[in-house]
């Protein structure tokens, strides 16, 4: 068995700073399976992030077009001032 002391710092949202220390044991069976899904969860994460970035290209590129499309259908203001102009421009 290991002992392993963890000393963690937490900041609280109205500005105070905790630190709490905490001591522990693991065989090293159970550290080397934390290590597995620690990696796995990187991955993971990792796999997601690129996931969310295509579909952020995605909604970006939608964007655009929309703004396309409406700078097309909005009615020009070089017009002169009659209504049947306006209608022209249309």
């Amino acid at each position: 068995m290991e002992k392993q002391e963890i000393k963690v710092t937490e900041l609280k949202e109205n500005g105070a700073v905790i630190e709490e220390t905490m001591t522990y044991e693991k065989n090293i069976d159970q550290l080397k399976n934390e290590v597995r899904d620690l990696e796995y969860r990187k991955q993971s994460l990792y796999e997601q992030m690129v996931a969310m970035r295509k579909m952020y290209k995605g909604y970006e590129e939608k964007q655009k077009t929309l703004k396309d499309v409406i700078a097309k259908l909005e009615p020009k203001t070089e017009t002169s001032g009659t209504v049947d102009d306006i209608f022209e421009n249309l």
